[in-house]
């Protein structure tokens, strides 16, 4: 099944995508898009999710329920979706090219949200590397 999930509030810049990412990865979701935009004027999110429905009922559970700090939530709609929905590898790499490049030319100021970015980067990598592993039973 696919699912479309569109969350608007506070919720760019504040490390929302990974969070949703991550919770994605721990259910071993395969197929997962999540990208900003604007919907009605608000920030939002929306994630495309293709998953088994008792996957997708756990994803929604916990969207619904669980929201990091910094993240204001106003409003969450759902609906089902007709396209495809890409590996989760493009969407990890996505995320974490834009993480690397929010680092260049970074003001001494700014250099402590840089080290954020760093860590959401390295915490990205561990998830593949552990996700390599158990796939290729090593």
């Amino acid at each position: 099944m696919r699912l479309k999930a569109m969350i608007s509030g506070r919720v760019h810049d504040i490390g929302y995508r990974v969070f949703l990412t991550n919770i994605a990865l721990e259910f071993g979701t395969d197929r997962f898009n999540v990208f900003n935009t604007f919907m009605e004027g608000k920030e939002s999110v929306v994630c495309l999710i293709d998953a088994e429905e008792e996957i997708l009922n756990a994803l929604k559970e916990r969207i619904n329920t669980q929201i990091p700090d910094g993240v204001i939530i106003e409003e969450i709609k759902y609906a089902d979706y007709k396209n495809t929905v890409p590996p989760i590898e493009r969407c990890m790499q996505v995320l974490k090219n834009r993480r690397f490049l929010a680092c260049e030319n970074v003001p001494q100021q700014n250099v402590s949200f840089c080290v954020h970015q760093i860590r959401d980067l390295i915490a990205f990598s561990r998830h593949e590397i552990k996700d390599f592993v158990a796939y290729a039973n090593l």
